[in-house]
């Protein structure tokens, strides 16, 4: 085994590694959440990769039955978002430690799982155990979001889309 000359620093390849997990699990750079979401005046959040427009709901816990009441409350054709949606808010970094423009206190958001099966689902945010559930009983910190998309679109897994008539 050879040592590095002498004068030459050695270093650990730790912190290379966990740059390139950091880009191998897509996990963004809060720098790149700033630049794609905009907010307008009504808290409107613009996903300007995807199109998709976005509201939180109230800050406080919110069984299924309340977050269906707040978005049929809205204006417009706002919907529940499809599970598959707010995993690519998770992609860019969206989570509980850093929420972006998605300001809340919580921990799961409300969730369907396809156009055809409306059971309720719940998509965790929490940075150690992302995943989502079908919900038999309802659990603290869950929040509603509304999805609104101009033109009704379907990502696919690489990110292009498709529009749905």
């Amino acid at each position: 085994m050879t040592s590095a000359p002498s004068g030459m620093k050695s270093w650990s390849l730790l912190p290379i590694l966990l740059i390139l997990i950091h880009f191998a699990h897509g996990w963004a750079d809060p720098v790149l959440i700033d630049e794609r979401f905009t907010v307008d005046e009504d808290s409107v959040i613009t996903d300007t990769a995807t199109g998709l427009l976005w509201r939180t709901g109230p800050d406080t816990d919110t069984g299924w039955e309340a977050a269906n009441l707040w978005i049929d409350g809205l204006e417009g054709e706002w919907r529940m978002p499809f599970r598959y949606e707010l995993l690519t808010l998770w992609d860019v970094g969206i989570d509980t430690d850093s929420w972006g423009p998605f300001v809340n206190s919580g921990y799961y958001v409300w969730c369907i799982d396809s156009r055809t099966s409306p059971e309720k689902h719940l998509f965790s945010f929490i940075p150690e155990d992302p995943y989502w559930w079908e919900v038999v009983t309802d659990y603290t910190g869950e929040r509603a979001f509304a999805v609104l998309a101009p033109e009704e679109r379907v990502l696919l897994g690489s990110g292009s889309q498709v529009t749905v008539n």
